[in-house]
C-alpha cells in the first residue's frame, strides 16, 4: 500500500505524457511479479512441511510397530518355550521305557531326544524298491538348482563343522525354535563323525520316525546320504563353514581347553599345553593339524560317508565328491564370516524355521559383536606359521572359496527377487 501511495504522488506531480505513463505501467507489472513469486514460495514452503510431518507421524507409527514386533517375539518365545516343553513330556511318556541292553546298543543315537520307538529300531532293515532318483548329471551347471529347497522339510539335518560360530549358531537355533513353536536338538555326541552302514541305517531310522512335527538335529557328524541307503526321504542339508585358518587355530585352542577343564581329551598328552606356533616348531605341520591333536578336517564333513575311506584323503577326487554333494544335497552352507546375510537366505529359502531371524538375532545380540564372543575371540598363530600351514590346507581353501561364492550367488539371487 505505501508504493501505490508514492506512485499516486508521482503521478500527480510528474506531466502526463505517454512516456511517463510506460514507467508507470512497467513499475506495476514488476510490482505484481514480485509479489506472485513471493506467494508461490510461501505456498510451497507451507505444502512441504505438511508432508514433512505426515511422514514423521508414519514413520514413527512404523518405529512404534517394529518395537511391538520385537516385544511380541519375546512374550511368543517365551510361551512357545513352554508349549515345546510340554508337548516333549507328552511324547517322551508315549513310549515303554527304553532298557539298558538297547540303549547300549543304540549309544550312537540320540534316543531319548528323539523319542523313538525302540521296536521300529529293532526291525529288520527292508530297503525301498520304489525309489526312481535323477539327481543332475556333473555335467549340468551346478547352480541351476541354487534356490531350490533340496530335501523334506521336516526334517533338517546341520551337520556342524566344529568351531565355526557354533556358540552363536547353537544359541540362535534355540531362541528361533522357541519362536516357532518346533524341536531343535543338539546333540550330545560329540565323536565319531564316521559310522558304518548299519549305523547310519538306524540313525536315518531315527530321524525318519522321530515324533515332532518339525525338527533340527545338530550333529557333528559327516554328510551321509539317504538315498544311497535307500531311504524314500532324504532331509534338508545345511551347514556353516568358516575361513579355514581361523577355524583350526580356534579349534586348536578349544580342544586343549576341553582336555584341560573335563575329562574328554582329543589331544596328545606332551601336546596339550603347546601352542600352533610351538607344534609347527617342535613337530611336523601336517601332524599339528591333524586329528592327534584335536583338528577335524573340513573334507570329510561334505565328502561323506558314500566313499568313507577316500572321502579320508585329501585329494582331487575327494574335493570333487564333496563339491558335487554340496550342488545336490545342500540346501545352504552359509560361511560364518557373512552371518546375517545366512541368516538371510535362510530366511527365504527356509521360512517356516526362520522367519523373522534377523529380527531376533540383532534383538538379542551387541550390534558391535554380533556373534558370541567365544566365537570371535580367535587369537592367530604368527605369520611364519601361517606360511607353513597354508601349503597343508590348499583342499580346505579350494572347498571354503568354492562354498564362499556359492553363497554369495545365493544371497545376490534372492537379494534381486526380493527387490
Amino acid at each position: 500500500m505505501l508504493l501505490i501511495s508514492y506512485i499516486y504522488r508521482f503521478i500527480l506531480l510528474i506531466n502526463r505524457n505517454f512516456r511517463c505513463w510506460r514507467f508507470i505501467i512497467l513499475a506495476m507489472m514488476i510490482y505484481f511479479i514480485i509479489n506472485l513469486y513471493i506467494l508461490l514460495k510461501q505456498t510451497r514452503l507451507n505444502s512441504k512441511s505438511i508432508f514433512g510431518n505426515k511422514y514423521l507421524r508414519q514413520q514413527s507409527l512404523q518405529d512404534k510397530k517394529k518395537n511391538e514386533n520385537i516385544q511380541n517375539i519375546r512374550k511368543r518365545s517365551s510361551s512357545s518355550l513352554c508349549i515345546c516343553e510340554n508337548n516333549n513330556k507328552k511324547t517322551l511318556q508315549s513310549h515303554s521305557p527304553i532298557s539298558p541292553e538297547a540303549r547300549l546298543r543304540y549309544s550312537f543315537i540320540d534316543i531319548d531326544d528323539l523319542d523313538v520307538d525302540i521296536n521300529y529300531l529293532d526291525e529288520e532293515y527292508r530297503p525301498s524298491q520304489q525309489l526312481n532318483i535323477l539327481p543332475p548329471s556333473p555335467d549340468s551347471h551346478p547352480y541351476t538348482r541354487i534356490l531350490n529347497v533340496k530335501g523334506d522339510t521336516s526334517v533338517i539335518i546341520y551337520n556342524r563343522l566344529p568351531q565355526c560360530y557354533e556358540h552363536t549358531m547353537g544359541l540362535f537355533l534355540q531362541d528361533i525354535s522357541y519362536l516357532h513353536s518346533y524341536t531343535y536338538i543338539s546333540s550330545q555326541i560329540y565323536v565319531p563323525f564316521s559310522y558304518n552302514k548299519s549305523a547310519l541305517v538306524s540313525i536315518a531310522r531315527s530321524l525318519n520316525k522321530h515324533k515332532f512335527k518339525q525338527l533340527i538335529y545338530e550333529r557333528h557328524i559327516y554328510f551321509f546320504d539317504y538315498y544311497a541307503l535307500q531311504f524314500p526321504n532324504h532331509p534338508v542339508w545345511i551347514n556353516l563353514v568358516r575361513d579355514p585358518m581361523y577355524r583350526i587355530a580356534a579349534e586348536y585352542k578349544h580342544s586343549r581347553e576341553i582336555c584341560r577343564k573335563t575329562n574328554r581329551c582329543f589331544v596328545q598328552q606332551d601336546a596339550i599345553n603347546e601352542t600352533l606356533d610351538e607344534c609347527v616348531i617342535k613337530r611336523s605341520p601336517k601332524e599339528c593339524i591333524s586329528s592327534d591333536n584335536g583338528i577335524a578336517r573340513m573334507l570329510p564333513f561334505f565328502c561323506g560317508l558314500k566313499y568313507s575311506i577316500e572321502c579320508q584323503e585329501e585329494n582331487n577326487w575327494a574335493l570333487k565328491q564333496a563339491k558335487q554333494n554340496i550342488d545336490f544335497f545342500y540346501t545352504v552352507v552359509g560361511i560364518a564370516e557373512e552371518f546375517y546375510k545366512f541368516l538371510y537366505v535362510l530366511e527365504k529359502l527356509l521360512p517356516q524355521y526362520f522367519k523373522l531371524a534377523r529380527i531376533l538375532f540383532m534383538n538379542q545380540h551387541d550390534p558391535k559383536i554380533l556373534a558370541d564372543k567365544r566365537d570371535i575371540n580367535v587369537r592367530l598363530p604368527n605369520k611364519n606359521t601361517t606360511k607353513i600351514l597354508m601349503p597343508f590346507l590348499k583342499y580346505e581353501y579350494d572347498l571354503y572359496n568354492y562354498i564362499k561364492k556359492r553363497f554369495l550367488d545365493q544371497y545376490n539371487m534372492l537379494l534381486e527377487l526380493d527387490n
